[in-house]
């Protein structure tokens, strides 16, 4: 009987040991490919939100352009008026 049990007790451990080894691969692989999603959707919101500023600095370019022009009466050229704003947003 002694026998039997310490033969039951290896045989346990030794499928709880593969047990847990596959769970911890399993872990890692999850891991990694969460990691690789997370990744690519940093990227996209990176992206996103590179395209949304130069959206919004053509917009401001705009509004900069016409508001000389109401305010001042000067005729700035489109190129002018995003250089003032890019030099602007980046010196603050």
């Amino acid at each position: 009987m002694d026998a039997a049990r310490v033969a039951a007790q290896a045989e346990t451990a030794a499928a709880a040991k593969r047990a847990a080894t596959a769970f911890e691969q399993q872990v890692h692989a999850a891991d990694a490919e969460l990691a690789e999603r997370l990744g690519h959707h940093d990227l996209a919101v990176a992206n996103a939100k590179a395209e949304a500023l130069s959206n919004l600095q053509g917009v401001a370019a705009e509004a900069a352009q016409q508001l000389a022009a109401k305010v001042a009466g000067l005729q700035v050229s489109l190129d002018a008026a995003t250089d003032a704003v890019r030099r602007t947003t980046a010196h603050g």
